[in-house]
């Protein structure tokens, strides 16, 4: 099991903090999880990732849902 990664940043630094050290994370990944409390930017990160990985779907909140599937243009 790979251990967790941290990373703090503010709202604003989202988009940045995706296209540079999310994004390459994710390589061939088909199963991403994700833990944090109420308000903690669950969505927020979800909807970034979603958004440059060429998803045109609506993206719903993680936070209520088990599994929240998505197809990007790529497949």
């Amino acid at each position: 099991m790979t251990k967790p990664i941290k990373i703090t940043f503010s709202q604003e630094q989202v988009p940045k903090i995706v296209e540079e050290r999310i994004i390459p994370l994710l390589g061939n990944v088909s199963i991403v999880t994700l833990s944090g409390g109420l308000g903690a930017g669950k969505t927020t990160m979800v909807k970034e990732i979603l958004k440059q990985m060429g998803v045109l779907a609506v993206v719903t909140s993680p936070t209520f849902s088990y599994v929240n599937s998505y197809t990007a243009k790529n497949g």
